[in-house]
């Protein structure tokens, strides 16, 4: 909504060999671990 807002934020990094993976693949994945990380609630997830 056009506002500068403090906000919880994680940085992701990953390294691939080019010659193995292309960065459609990896993309695809850093967004599924993305997406998987927005999913995290106290009731779905069983840390301990």
């Amino acid at each position: 909504n056009d506002m500068i807002a403090i906000r919880s934020m994680v940085n992701l990094c990953i390294s691939i060999d080019h010659r193995i993976l292309d960065g459609l693949q990896t993309g695809k994945f850093m967004n599924h671990i993305k997406q998987r990380i927005e999913q995290y609630t106290l009731e779905n997830t069983n840390i301990y």
